[in-house]
């Protein structure tokens, strides 16, 4: 991310962040402590490296007394930075408590080609057998 807080909303963001914390003297643990955010989530949230929520912004706002500035600040990034058909998408998973992905295309777990060994069987990978040279990939 830029050093220049002006470069895009993202980065103001995390600039004006970081000026409210260092004015009121807290360090990011502090910041991470007060809000209940993992210290790695503060960090981001700073360097720009994501986008904050609207709940830490909302908690962030309560804590430094700024009467909803970055709640507001934190609207204007959601809707700059992330791309107007991937906006819903972004609500669901903030939402969801589990997400599952169908990979059609993807095989999960041990597979090898060429002269290698495979599992003899999925549901028992403890048994190993050498792959006969006409059931090998080309």
């Amino acid at each position: 991310m830029s050093n220049d807080p002006y470069s895009s909303p993202l980065a103001f963001f995390g600039a004006e962040l970081k000026r409210l914390r260092e004015r009121g003297g807290l360090t990011q643990s502090d910041v991470a402590e007060r809000t209940n955010y993992a210290l790695s989530t503060v960090s981001a949230y700073e360097t720009g490296n994501r986008i904050a929520s609207a709940d830490f912004a909302e908690r962030a706002d309560k804590m430094f007394g700024t009467g909803g500035d970055l709640t507001r600040l934190q609207r204007l990034v959601e809707n700059v930075a992330v791309l107007p058909w991937f906006r819903d998408r972004i609500e669901v998973e903030r939402q969801a408590t589990e997400i599952r992905v169908y990979e059609p295309y993807v095989i999960p777990g041990l597979f090898q080609t060429g002269n290698t060994r495979v599992p003899s069987s999925i549901p028992s990978a403890r048994r190993w057998r050498r792959m006969p040279s006409s059931a090998r990939l080309r």
